[in-house]
């Protein structure tokens, strides 16, 4: 009978382990584990009093312990450096959460293979409720930023993506970033876009299929929505639009 209470204990006690995984546990595995549940980015150090880089380590840590990140108390948290999302998450925001750059970057929020030139690709993501400032850092040239486009948030080479509830309301300071933009995005739902700014609301190059926009405000220097069409010729180039749906200012 002890013996049968002593084993009961220890698998109580590894369950409880289990259960409840220190952010160093998951460092000595040296690698990325996700455990299926969700975490607030707070319990990583993310806050409105904390530094940009330190917000992003903390979202970015947050996403090895956990599928779903979320960000539940409102306020203005910079943001020093894009933040990655890896497959299989969300990164989830709240009412009053508003990230903004701390310093000069492009992308804000991308997919973690962005920019691979499709080696690899990722699935399933789901970034909702969130309002992105760039805080007058507007990136200054036209192109392509370390092959990840340039707009705030910038997804290639992603199937199942899921954006509900995204704003940027920067007004005409935006002279160069789009908002939104996506190449090689394959099954994608969009809905509840809120947009003021100078340039392209939600910018979709090449390979982009099964997309369904729904439920937006846009107020728009440029393209409120851009249908662009791209070449690789050794890299990824601009041509000429196509199929622009007009400006709305």
């Amino acid at each position: 009978m002890k013996r049968l209470l002593f084993t009961f204990l220890l698998l109580l006690g590894l369950s409880a382990q289990a259960a409840n995984p220190s952010f160093n546990d998951i460092q000595l595995s040296k690698g990325r584990y996700y455990w299926p549940w969700t975490r607030d980015a707070s319990e990583f150090g993310f806050s409105a009093s904390a530094s940009g880089a330190a917000n992003v380590a903390a979202i970015s840590n947050a996403f090895m312990v956990a599928t779903n990140v979320t960000i539940n108390l409102a306020g203005n948290y910079p943001l020093a450096s894009t933040v990655f999302l890896p497959s299989g998450c969300s990164l989830i925001g709240s009412k009053g959460v508003t990230l903004y750059k701390s310093q000069s970057y492009c992308n804000m929020i991308a997919n973690q293979n962005a920019g691979n030139g499709g080696t690899n690709w990722d699935s399933n993501i789901t970034i909702a409720n969130l309002n992105l400032s760039e805080n007058n850092y507007d990136v200054t040239n036209g192109g392509f930023y370390q092959g990840r486009g340039r707009a705030l948030v910038t997804f290639m080479f992603v199937t199942n993506l899921t954006v509900n509830g995204l704003s940027s309301l920067d007004g005409t300071n935006e002279t160069v970033q789009y908002f939104f933009e996506g190449l090689e995005v394959n099954h994608a739902k969009i809905n509840d876009v809120n947009f003021y700014g100078g340039k392209d609301c939600l910018h979709f190059g090449s390979g982009c299929r099964n997309v369904v926009v729904d439920g937006f405000s846009i107020a728009s220097g440029d393209d409120p929505l851009s249908l662009r069409l791209m070449v690789k010729l050794g890299r990824w180039e601009h041509l000429p639009d196509r199929g622009r749906c007009g400006e709305h200012k």
